[in-house]
């Protein structure tokens, strides 16, 4: 019995919210829905600073690409504008950080990266923009030497003897 009078309360309770929300859409005069309304245009208006912001930085790095042969330049004001939005380039592969990179192949205990990944970290708990690729490095060991032919200075010429030369 007191379970089915609670689920009867929590379906009243959403009834009453649902009821709430088209009280807030239906009646934009009433306070609630003008702080609804003011919320929802502030964010509105967040992302178009953001968006111009964005399109400024693009209309930059154009610009600097167009009339500079310095790539230095370019890429120095990339990684302010990264920066800037909050945004870390993780170029090192690290076992903390593995969750920002995709391997390709094998996990070994040393990975090489290949592409750097890009973690958001100005909100909250950091979130990836772009997965890395590491892949294992492998140590690559030289084959044996033949002791013979690596002390051997007779590279397989053939010297004209003195007599040779003298005639």
């Amino acid at each position: 019995m007191r379970r089915r009078l609670a689920q009867l309360l929590d379906r009243l309770d959403m009834h009453l919210k649902l009821l709430d929300l088209y009280m807030i859409v239906r009646d934009p005069a009433a306070p609630k829905s003008a702080d609804a309304f003011d919320g929802l245009r502030m964010k509105i208006d967040g992302e178009y600073k953001a968006r111009r912001r964005h399109l400024a930085q693009l209309a930059e790095l154009d610009r600097i690409q167009r009339t500079t042969d310095d790539s230095s330049f370019v890429g120095a004001r990339i990684a302010e504008f990264l920066q800037s939005e909050g945004v870390m380039v993780l170029a090192e592969w690290s076992p903390e950080r593995a969750y920002a990179f995709e391997a390709v192949g094998p996990i070994g205990p040393v990975m090489e990266v290949h592409s750097p990944a890009y973690i958001e970290t100005s909100e909250g708990p950091p979130s990836i923009v772009k997965l890395g690729t590491a892949q294992a490095r492998v140590a690559i060991t030289p084959p044996p030497s033949d002791p013979q032919t690596a002390e051997d200075p007779d590279d397989g010429r053939v010297e004209e003897s003195e007599e040779v030369q003298g005639e």
